[in-house]
């Protein structure tokens, strides 16, 4: 049993945190599972306990506070859904600046490989977040991947829609919305697809990052129905993402990602992408909008409600 004075916070100063049996059990298990030897016959036969440790651990390692308590009880840096974490601003910005080596999860959830850009739709896979950078075992294609889509998407245009009246007639309507929600209160919004936060990112974000018409209520339903109807960040997990297709989706997701897929490709900025040059690994405009469709289903109309 380990316990943990919280000394930089003066209100928790005398508190002390200790794990439980289930934690420290939980917490023994995965740093076993990290560092055993392949030779190690214990930690395989207890392979599957860890994976269900790691999954119930996941729905909660998507709150902050969540993972604060782990680090009260822990330390610094801990086990927690599978994987290390670090705390420590030194220690975050030294693996941030430095190569990275990655693989196919997403913070603490794992990814399905056969679903990722976009070589799921028959092109080369250039997805950013498990593409490893030279140094760390890369070959140069997460610097091209990411330079083209740094250069095409957010270049000063992006900076000039993100101040101009379009915009500025988004966020009025937000806080129109925040008003008539008692500023708020009321769930429908942040859970409605058609006003309040939902609504506004998806009018938003897109206009901003692609240029497309935030007032164009036929591409914005597509948008919405991928993204929050179909749950699209769901598609690139494991496990979940394929019990889903299989009772809900079914062909439903691939096509609708095509879809949108689509429009993205066509918009001001991927539309204006210049395909063929060396420095971009010649990545295509279908590549990249791929690339968008993943990135938008798991960080864009996903992150901002992940606290």
């Amino acid at each position: 049993m380990s316990s943990v004075n919280d000394t930089e916070s003066p209100n928790n100063a005398n508190v002390q945190y200790r794990a439980g049996i289930f934690e420290s059990v939980a917490h023994y298990l995965q740093l076993l599972n990290l560092s055993h030897s392949r030779y190690n016959i214990f930690a395989w036969i207890l392979k599957p306990v860890i994976s269900l440790i790691t999954l119930y651990q996941s729905i909660g390692a998507n709150k902050g506070a969540y993972l604060y308590r782990k680090r009260l009880i822990h330390g610094p840096n801990f086990v927690c859904a599978g994987g290390v974490w670090l705390s420590q601003y030194p220690d975050v910005k030294k693996n941030l600046l430095e190569p990275q080596a990655r693989a196919f999860k997403l913070a603490p959830s794992q990814l399905r490989k056969s679903v990722l850009p976009a070589s799921n739709f028959g092109h080369r896979f250039n997805f950013l977040l498990s593409l490893s950078q030279r140094g760390a075992g890369g070959n140069g294609d997460w610097e091209a991947y990411r330079m083209c889509m740094e250069h095409t998407l957010f270049a000063e245009k992006t900076s000039l829609r993100l101040k101009d009246e379009t915009s500025k007639a988004l966020v009025q309507k937000l806080a129109e919305d925040y008003q008539t929600t008692s500023f708020g209160q009321e769930p429908s919004f942040y859970t409605d697809n058609n006003s309040g936060l939902k609504d506004f990112l998806a009018r938003y974000l897109h206009y901003v990052i692609f240029g497309l018409d935030p007032f164009d209520e036929a591409i914005m339903k597509e948008i919405k129905t991928l993204h929050y109807d179909m749950l699209s960040a769901t598609y690139h997990l494991a496990v979940i993402g394929p019990l889903l297709q299989f009772f809900k989706f079914g062909r439903k997701w691939p096509k609708q990602f095509q879809i949108v897929a689509k429009i993205y490709e066509e918009s001001p900025a991927i539309s204006s992408l210049l395909e063929g040059q060396d420095k971009c690994n010649n990545m295509s405009q279908a590549e990249l909008s791929l690339l968008m469709v993943s990135i938008m289903s798991l960080a864009g109309m996903v992150g901002p409600f992940t606290t």
